[in-house]
């Protein structure tokens, strides 16, 4: 299956998920809204957000993440992006508190180099692409996002230490050792993981300034 039509089944898939369910947890296929914030809170630990920075929430959805961001009175400049246009429509109708700047787009051509980028469940519904086709589709948007980024990026991932009872067969559970070595040796030698929160995935940070 090539990167095109993974990509085509993706935005199929969220652009269904978000018409059914709206706004919400189940609209990204998310399992708990706990879970959701979670993630973000990994996501963000690495960052300074009392700096003007820039950051791109690469596979924003909905643009739930807007709501952590304003509670922390993040003031830098914030781009959405998603490849699923409904997913951009809602997301332009969030609201913030107004301190800082955002733009939404579904065209990754439009966006703009930023300080960093984050991203969030894009690399767990797999559907029915094969594991050994998914996982270079991993690496290859690794490549991507971190050409858009100055200072660094960061994302997460299912765990393949997850027990087998629990797994489910659409997802990817991705070797967490495999994408820390991989981050290391094509990126940066500057990664940081984290393995410690209560969910089945993991974090990885990867500083391009160190």
């Amino acid at each position: 299956m090539a990167f095109k039509q993974i990509i085509n089944t993706t935005k199929s898939h969220y652009s269904q998920k978000i018409q059914t369910h709206g706004s919400n947890y189940k609209g990204v296929d998310w399992g708990s809204k706990q879970g959701q914030k979670i993630r973000f809170e990994q996501l963000l630990r690495f960052l300074n957000l009392d700096e003007n920075i820039t950051i791109i929430d690469y596979g924003c959805g909905y643009g739930a993440l807007l709501d952590v961001l304003s509670a922390k009175h993040f003031k830098g400049t914030y781009q959405g992006y998603d490849i699923s246009a409904a997913m951009i429509q809602k997301a332009k109708t969030r609201q913030t508190s107004g301190q800082f700047h955002l733009s939404f787009t579904s065209d990754a051509a439009q966006l703009k180099t930023s300080d960093y980028t984050l991203t969030s469940g894009i690399f767990n519904v797999k559907l029915e692409t094969p594991d050994d086709q998914w996982l270079p589709y991993i690496l290859h948007t690794l490549e991507k996002i971190a050409d858009l980024s100055r200072k660094g990026f960061v994302f997460n991932a299912l765990s393949s230490y997850a027990p087998l009872e629990s797994r489910e067969e659409d997802l990817y559970y991705a070797d967490p050792g495999f994408l820390f070595d991989h981050c290391m040796k094509t990126f940066s030698g500057a990664v940081a993981m984290s393995h410690d929160y209560p969910l089945q995935d993991f974090t990885i940070f990867v500083n391009l300034k160190p």
